[in-house]
């Protein structure tokens, strides 16, 4: 296992970036905690959404449970904020935890000026 943040990979993570393998929420969310970190140098103006947070947000379906999950995030003090997207498309109801869903990740980058054109 390896810890870097508020991330955690394990070897079986690590192994599914051989050929074939595929990209899961442990691995964008370590590399995340890198850019958070490493890159952006934990700039309380930088937000990082973990593919968890965004992954309930996508399937909640409810404007209210989502609107609870991203407020703790405080988005409208932020200058950057960067979602990881799966294109997984179930819905709550199709949801299997044991079958891995999905197979492309996009990462959304939102300016500050944007978002609040979009959400206000």
């Amino acid at each position: 296992m390896r810890d870097y943040g508020d991330a955690t990979v394990t070897q079986e993570d690590v192994k599914l970036l051989n050929a074939g393998g595929w990209l899961n929420d442990a691995l964008v969310w370590f590399f995340e905690e890198y850019l958070r970190v490493e890159v952006a140098n934990n700039d309380p103006r930088v937000c990082f959404v973990s593919p968890n947070v965004a992954f309930l947000v996508a399937q909640s379906g409810l404007k209210e449970i989502a609107e609870e999950l991203l407020t703790t995030l405080n988005l409208p003090e932020k200058e950057l904020i960067l979602i990881p997207v799966n294109d997984a498309g179930a819905g709550p109801s199709q949801l299997n935890y044991n079958k891995a869903v999905g197979n492309h990740w996009q990462a959304y980058l939102a300016p500050r000026l944007l978002y609040i054109s979009l959400f206000f």
